[in-house]
C-alpha cells in the first residue's frame, strides 16, 4: 500500500494547510489536552497541599525523635555530678569501709527501636517531598505542553505539533510518572504511621497497641480497596497500586491463554489491555445484566427529561413511520411509564400562563398522539402491554381547548387516536372511531 491517494496525488498533496482534517483535529484533541491539563492540575494542587501539611507535621515528630539516636547532655552532667559528690565523700571520710558505688557505662548505643522509627521517618519525609517536587514539575510539564500544542495559528501546523508532542507524552510514560506520586505518598503515609508505633512502644504500650490497631484497619482497608477493582471492574474503589495488580494478573492471564489456546483463537479474542478498557468491555458485554442496566437507563431518562420539560421534545421528534423510532416508543411504552407522565402534563398545562398553556397543550396532543399510533400498530403483537388513561382524563382531554394551525384537523385526529387508546378498539386497516 502506497502512501498516495486515488487521484495521483501524494500524502503531502493530499493534506495540504487547506485539508478540513486539520481544523477537525484541533477541535478534538483541543477538548481532550485541556481536560487532562485540568485533570492533572487539580490532582498535583491537592498533592501539594497534603504533601505541605504532612512535610510539616512529621517535622515535628523527627525533631522530637531524632533526640533518642544520641546521648542525652543531661544524662552526662548528672554523670560527672555523681563523680564529683564521690570524690567529696571519699576526701571526708578516707576510713569509711562503704563499697565504692559504680556508675553506668559512659559509651552510648541507641536503641533498635529508636533507629528502625527514625529511618521510617526521614525516608517518609524524604518521599513526601519528592511527591511535591515531581508535583511541582508535573504542573510545569503540563502547563508547557498545553502552551507548545497552541503555538501556532495555522491548523495544519499545530496538529502536527500536537501529534508529535502527544506521542512523546506517552513514549516517555508521563502519565505513570504522574500515576506513581500518589502511590509515593501512600507509601510515605503508612512509614509515618509504622514509625509511630515504634516510637510509642517505649513511651506507652498501650498507646501504642490503639495506633497499631488503627494501622492494622487502614492496612487492611487500603489493600480491600487495591484489590477490588481488580476482581470486580464496576468498583469505584481505587489506589495508585490496583493498576500494578492488574497488570499482574493480566500477565498471569495471558500465560494461561499462550498455554491453553490455539493461536488463531487468540486472534477472536478481546484481551482487555488496561482497567478501563476492561470496565468498558465488561458495561458493553450482551448480558441479562447488561439488559437490565439499559431499562434502568430508559426509565430514568423519562423521569429525567420530565422533571426538566424536556420529555414532550423527545417524543414529538420519534417518526413512527421509522421503524427505529416505532420500535424505541414500544420500548418506552413497556418498560416506563412515559403515558402516564403525558397525561400528568397534559393535567398541569391546564393551570399555567395562557402563553405556555397554548405551546404545551397542542405539543402534549402530539405526543399522546404518537403514542397511540405506536400503540395500535403493536397491539395485535401484545408489545405495548397495558395503558390506561381513564374515563376522567378522557372527558378532560376531549374539553381541552386546542389552540393551532387547522384546529379542527388536529382536534379530530388528536381524539380519534385517543380514544383508541384509551378503549383498545382500534386495529391496524379500520377507521378509528
Amino acid at each position: 500500500m502506497t502512501h498516495s491517494s486515488d487521484y495521483g496525488l501524494t500524502l503531502e498533496e493530499s493534506l495540504g494547510p487547506s485539508a478540513k482534517i486539520w481544523p477537525a483535529y484541533v477541535s478534538e484533541t483541543e477538548k481532550q489536552d485541556k481536560t487532562l491539563a485540568q485533570d492533572c492540575q487539580r490532582d498535583m494542587d491537592a498533592i501539594l497541599i497534603f504533601t505541605g501539611l504532612f512535610s510539616a507535621s512529621l517535622t515535628a515528630f523527627i525533631i522530637e525523635s531524632y533526640k533518642n539516636l544520641k546521648p542525652d547532655p543531661n544524662d552526662a552532667t548528672i554523670l560527672l555530678l555523681r563523680r564529683i559528690s564521690q570524690q567529696l565523700s571519699d576526701l571526708s571520710d578516707a576510713s569509711s569501709s562503704l563499697p565504692t558505688p559504680t556508675f553506668p557505662d559512659a559509651s552510648f548505643t541507641p536503641s533498635t527501636s529508636a533507629i528502625v522509627c527514625n529511618l521510617f521517618w526521614f525516608l517518609s519525609l524524604g518521599l513526601s517531598l519528592a511527591c511535591a517536587l515531581t508535583a511541582t514539575l508535573a504542573g510545569q510539564w503540563t502547563r508547557r505542553y498545553l502552551q507548545a500544542t497552541e503555538s501556532r495559528s495555522i491548523p495544519s501546523e499545530r496538529a502536527r505539533i500536537r501529534e508529535y508532542l502527544y506521542q512523546g507524552l506517552e513514549r516517555f510514560g508521563m502519565k505513570a510518572v504522574v500515576d506513581t506520586i500518589p502511590m509515593l505518598l501512600h507509601i510515605s503515609l503508612f512509614l509515618f504511621f509504622a514509625g509511630l508505633v515504634l516510637f510509642l512502644i517505649p513511651v506507652n504500650e498501650p498507646l501504642a497497641l490503639v495506633v497499631v490497631t488503627i494501622l492494622a484497619g487502614s492496612v487492611t482497608l487500603y489493600t480491600w480497596c487495591t484489590l477490588l477493582p481488580v476482581i470486580f471492574s464496576d468498583c469505584p474503589y481505587r489506589t495508585p497500586l490496583s493498576p500494578w495488580c492488574w497488570r499482574a494478573l493480566d500477565v498471569l492471564r495471558k500465560r494461561q491463554y499462550r498455554t491453553r489456546i490455539s493461536f488463531s483463537l487468540k486472534q477472536k479474542l478481546h484481551i482487555p489491555s488496561s482497567m478501563a478498557q476492561a470496565s468498558a468491555m465488561d458495561a458493553t458485554r450482551h448480558s441479562a445484566e447488561r439488559k437490565q442496566r439499559d431499562l434502568t437507563v430508559l426509565s430514568s431518562t423519562v423521569q429525567s427529561l420530565d422533571a426538566s420539560g424536556r420529555l414532550l421534545e423527545l417524543v414529538n421528534n420519534h417518526k413512527p413511520s421509522l421503524p427505529v423510532d416505532n420500535r424505541h416508543l414500544t420500548t418506552m411504552l413497556r418498560h416506563s411509564d412515559l403515558s402516564e407522565r403525558l397525561v400528568r402534563i397534559l393535567e398541569t398545562s391546564a393551570s399555567c400562563h395562557p402563553d405556555e398553556k397554548a405551546q404545551r397543550i397542542p405539543a402534549t396532543f402530539r405526543s399522546i398522539s404518537i403514542v397511540a399510533d405506536v400503540w395500535t400498530k403493536n397491539h395485535c403483537s401484545g408489545n405495548t402491554g397495558d395503558i390506561y388513561f381513564g374515563a376522567k382524563t378522557l372527558v378532560e382531554l376531549c374539553s381541552s381547548d386546542v389552540i393551532d394551525n387547522c384546529d379542527r384537523v388536529l382536534r379530530r385526529n388528536y381524539l380519534r387516536s385517543l380514544v383508541a387508546l384509551v378503549l383498545g378498539i382500534y386495529r391496524p386497516g379500520e377507521r378509528a372511531p
